[in-house]
C-alpha cells in the first residue's frame, strides 16, 4: 500500500501526533533484503516496510483469522465466554466447510489449488445462525512489534516475527490459528502439522509473559499480548505485569528504536512514542522512559545498550550512557541477572555478521562495565579456593581483595588493588589488533596469490600445493586480547588443590557461561601466549634479509626467518587449531611492548611494523615447513610397537617413548620408519 508523504513540518506533526507514520509496503524477493547496512530507512516521517513472499502470506492468515474469529466463524477450545448453542453451530460451520474444502482438494488437479480467498468463501457461504444468535467479538488487533520493525525499517533481513495481541493471550491467539487452519482445510499450508509452544514466562530469559511459539506458513511466530509497564522488586529481574495498551506496552520496552509496530490490519508503522522513528532515523539509542530507571528496573538493558549501539553503529544518548557509567547500576547487574544472561548478549556482541567485537570491548570497557561482565573469581564463590598471580606487575591474591566504591566499581563488589590499571592496558592493547590482523590478512592473501602462481606455472593448474586449513578465530581473538593483562592469574577450586587453572577459564566457565569449547580454546590460548612470544623472539634474532622465499611486510622489506623446526612443531601441536590466533594475540603483546618502550612516534611506527612483519614471515615459514595440523600425525610406531620392538613393559614409560617418537618425527619429517625404530632404541639405552 503506497501512502504519499510530504516534507511538510506540519504534515509531519500530523502524522507523529496520530502515531501512524505513511507507511509504504512493498512485496520483495525472499532474499533481496540487506544483511549488513540499513539504507532502508529514507526519511523519520515515512516508513518503509519491504515485505517477503512468505511474511505477506503469513500476514494475511493472522488478519483473516482475527476477522474469522470476531464474526463468530471460529471460537477458542472450551471457551467458557460462548453459549452452548453457539458454539455448537460454530462446529456445524467448521465441519460443513472442512467437508466442502475436502471436495474441492481432491479435485484440484482439474479445479486447481483451493486459495485463503476461497476458504473464507466456504465458510461464509454455509447456514449460519439468526444474528441475535450469533457470537459476534471483538476483533482482536495484531500489530508485529520490536526488532521486526526496526530491522525492517532499516533495510536488514530478519527472521524473528514477534506479535502483539491486545485483546487476547498469546496462547489464545495461537489456538485460534490453528481452529482457523482446520476450519478452511489449510493445515498443510498453514501449520504444517506443527504444535504450539509455550514459553512460560521467564524474565531471565527476557520473558515478562507467558508466550506461544507457532509456525506458520513456513515462519516461526511469537505471540504475546499487549502489556503495561513493569513493577519490578529490588533485587530481582522478575516483574509484576498487567495486560496494557500500545502506548504502554511501547513505554516499558527499553529502547525507543524497538518501540514500533507495525499494525498488520492497517498496514501501517505506528509510534506510540511519538519520537522512535526520529531516534532511528538518526541512529540514536534512547530509553522511552527515565535511562537510570529503565536500566535498574532490568540492568541486562546495559549491555543490550551496548550491542545495538555497536551493531547499528548508533550513539547511545548521553542521558544513556550516563546511566550506563552509574555504580548503582554495575551493582544491580550483579545482583540481578544471571550469569547466562551476561553471557548471551556478550555471545550476541561477539557474532553475526554485523559483529563488530573490538568496539564492542572497548565500549564496554568505556562504560566501566568490564569488571561487571568479566568477573574474576572471588574466594568461596564457585568453589574458589584461592587466586593468585600478578597484574601489570602487582601482585594479586585473596588478600588484596577490598570492597570499594568510586567511579570504576560499584559498592559492595569485590575487586583488587591492580584490576583497574589492568582494565586500562586490556583497552591499549585491544586497539592495536585491527591493525596486526589485517596486517595478518594482506600477508596471507599475498602468500595465497604467489603460491598459486608458482604452482601454475610449474604443474599449468591452479590449485596450491600447500593448503593451510587454520585461520583466525575472529569471533574469541579480541576477547583473549583483552584478557592478557589477566593471563598469569590462576586460581584453585575445592577438592582440586592439586592444580590450578588460568582466569580465563573462570571467567568463561563461570563469569559469561560461554559453551566448553570456548572454555578450552581461552584457556589454550592464555597458557601458550608466552610460549609463542618466545618463538618470535628467537625468530627475531636469527632473521636475515635476502632475495630468496619472502614475504611483504608493511614496510615493503622481504624477510626470511629461521625457526627451530621441533620449537615450533611442538608449540604448535600444544595450541592445535588456535596456533593461528595464538601468533596474532603474542603480535599483538610484542607491539604493544616495543611501542609502550619507544620514546617517539616515529620509533614506535617502526618497532610495529617489524613485529607484523615478523609475525607474517614466522606464519609463512611454518607453514613451508609443513607444519600446520602438525598435532594429528600419527605416529610411525603405536604403543604396541613400541613395546614389541624396545622390549619395555607397559606403564608411564610407553608415553615417554612416544612423546621422544614425536620429537623425532618433527625433526625428520622425512624418516622411515626403521630410522625412527633405531633412535628410539638409541635413546632407550642411553636413558637406562
Amino acid at each position: 500500500m503506497a501512502v504519499e508523504t510530504t516534507d511538510n513540518e506540519a504534515e509531519i506533526a500530523t502524522a507523529m501526533a496520530s502515531v501512524t507514520v505513511p507507511t509504504l509496503v512493498e512485496l520483495v524477493d525472499n532474499n533481496s533484503t540487506s544483511t549488513t547496512g540499513h539504507e532502508g530507512l529514507k526519511s523519520a516521517a515515512e516508513a518503509r516496510i519491504r515485505l517477503t513472499a512468505q511474511e505477506a502470506r503469513l500476514f494475511q492468515v493472522i488478519v483473516e483469522t482475527a476477522e474469522a474469529f470476531a464474526r463468530g466463524q471460529i471460537s477458542l477450545p472450551k471457551d467458557p465466554d460462548e453459549k452452548g448453542d453457539c458454539d455448537d453451530n460454530n462446529k456445524n460451520v467448521r465441519s460443513a466447510a472442512s467437508q466442502e474444502m475436502n471436495h474441492h482438494g481432491n479435485a484440484s488437479s482439474t479445479h486447481g489449488p483451493v486459495t485463503t480467498t476461497d476458504a473464507v468463501a466456504e465458510i461464509d457461504s454455509q447456514p449460519h445462525p439468526p444474528p441475535h444468535q450469533r457470537c459476534r467479538r471483538k476483533r482482536p488487533t495484531l500489530r508485529v512489534a520490536g526488532g521486526w520493525v526496526r530491522d525492517k525499517l532499516l533495510g536488514l533481513t530478519t527472521h524473528d516475527v514477534d506479535m502483539a495481541v491486545d485483546s487476547l493471550t498469546g496462547v489464545q491467539f495461537a489456538q485460534l490459528v490453528h481452529e482457523y487452519a482446520a476450519a478452511t482445510n489449510q493445515h498443510d499450508e498453514i501449520t504444517q502439522g506443527h504444535r504450539i509452544g509455550i514459553i512460560a514466562c521467564n524474565p531471565e530469559q527476557s520473558k515478562h509473559l507467558e508466550t506461544a511459539a507457532l509456525q506458520v506458513c513456513g515462519l516461526d511466530v511469537d505471540l504475546a499480548n499487549l502489556r503495561a509497564q513493569e513493577t519490578y522488586h529490588e533485587d530481582s529481574r522478575i516483574p509484576t505485569v498487567r495486560l496494557g495498551t500500545p502506548l504502554e506496552d511501547a513505554e516499558r520496552r527499553d529502547f525507543t528504536i524497538n518501540a514500533l509496530f507495525y499494525n498488520l490490519h492497517t498496514q501501517s508503522v505506528e509510534d506510540w512514542t511519538q519520537r522512535s522513528m526520529n531516534d532511528l532515523f538518526h541512529g540514536k539509542l534512547v530509553t522511552p522512559l527515565e535511562p537510570i530507571q529503565t536500566f535498574f528496573d532490568d540492568p541486562l538493558r546495559v549491555l543490550r545498550a551496548i550491542r545495538f549501539a555497536v551493531r547499528f553503529q548508533f550513539a547511545l544518548d548521553p542521558k544513556v550512557e550516563s546511566a550506563c557509567r552509574r555504580s548503582e547500576i554495575h551493582q544491580a547487574l550483579r545482583r540481578k541477572v544471571s550469569r547466562e544472561r551476561v553471557g548471551k548478549e556478550l555471545e550476541g556482541m561477539l557474532s553475526g555478521t554485523c559483529a563488530r567485537q573490538v568496539e564492542a570491548l572497548l565500549t564496554i570497557a568505556r562504560l566501566q562495565l568490564s569488571n561487571s561482565v568479566f568477573t574474576l573469581p572471588l574466594l568461596g564463590v564457585d568453589n574458589v579456593t584461592a587466586t593468585e598471580g600478578h597484574i601489570l606487575g602487582e601482585v594479586y591474591n585473596d588478600n588484596t581483595a577490598t570492597t570499594t566504591k568510586d567511579n570504576n566499581e560499584s559498592e559492595h563488589s569485590t575487586t583488587s588493588v591492580p584490576q583497574k590499571p589492568g582494565w586500562t592496558e586490556a583497552q591499549k592493547l585491544l586497539r592495536l589488533l585491527p591493525a596486526v590482523v589485517e596486517s595478518h590478512d594482506k600477508a596471507v592473501l599475498a602468500w595465497k596469490e604467489k603460491e598459486q602462481d608458482q604452482t601454475q606455472n610449474i604443474k599449468g593448474n591452479s590449485t596450491p600445493s600447500l593448503v593451510v586449513s587454520s585461520t583466525v578465530d575472529r569471533r574469541l581473538l579480541p576477547v583473549a586480547v583483552f584478557l592478557l593483562p589477566f593471563r598469569t592469574l590462576r586460581y584453585q577450586e575445592k577438592n582440586k588443590t592439586d592444580r590450578s587453572y588460568p582466569v580465563a577459564q573462570y571467567i568463561f566457565q563461570y563469569s559469561i557461561k560461554f559453551k566448553q569449547s570456548d572454555t578450552k580454546v581461552m584457556s589454550l590460548l592464555q597458557d601458550q601466549v608466552d610460549h609463542m612470544v618466545s618463538l618470535l623472539r628467537t625468530a627475531a634474532a636469527a632473521t636475515v634479509t635476502t632475495n630468496g622465499p619472502e614475504i611483504q611486510s608493511n614496510a615493503d622489506s622481504s624477510q626470511v626467518v629461521h625457526i627451530s623446526r621441533l620449537e615450533a612443531g611442538l608449540l604448535l601441536r600444544a595450541c592445535k587449531e588456535t596456533w593461528v590466533s595464538c601468533l596474532l594475540l603474542a603480535t599483538v603483546l610484542l607491539v604493544r611492548e616495543e611501542s609502550g618502550q619507544s620514546t617517539s612516534d616515529d620509533d614506535g611506527g617502526g618497532s610495529v611494523t617489524d613485529w607484523m612483519a615478523m609475525s607474517n614471515a614466522v606464519w609463512a615459514q611454518i607453514v613451508a615447513l609443513g607444519l600446520d595440523e602438525c598435532w594429528k600425525m600419527k605416529p610411525l610406531l603405536d604403543g604396541k610397537a613400541l613395546i614389541a620392538a624396545l622390549k619395555i613393559p607397559k606403564g608411564p614409560q610407553v608415553g615417554q617413548f612416544l612423546e621422544e617418537e614425536m620429537r623425532w618425527m618433527l625433526q625428520y619429517p622425512s624418516g622411515t620408519k626403521q630410522e625412527c625404530e633405531a633412535h628410539l632404541k638409541a635413546f632407550r639405552d642411553k636413558s637406562q
